[in-house]
């Protein structure tokens, strides 16, 4: 188990802990991820400002490779790209 699993799992007991429910939630890496294929102008606006807000906070070598395999399924390059240029 990875570092970033153990946190989410650590993060996922004490809400539920907390209020007995399962509170779903995001990382905002992975916000920016599930939008950076979209062609919505709101999507790619929404990802410009995460990676323009976020970029110190992110954990790059965690979205780097998914990006780049996101971009190879999806046959478009220039998503990955995106990600690396915004990388601080």
């Amino acid at each position: 188990m990875s570092e970033n699993d153990s946190l989410e799992s650590a993060l996922i007991q004490a809400i539920e802990s907390l209020s007995q429910k399962t509170i779903p939630y995001m990382l905002i890496g992975g916000l920016a991820l599930l939008k950076l294929p979209s062609s919505r102008s709101k999507d790619r606006e929404d990802v410009r400002l995460i990676l323009e807000s976020y970029c110190r906070q992110l954990v790059w070598a965690y979205l780097l490779p998914i990006a780049d395999s996101l971009a190879e399924t999806l046959d478009q390059p220039d998503l990955a790209s995106i990600l690396r240029n915004a990388q601080p």
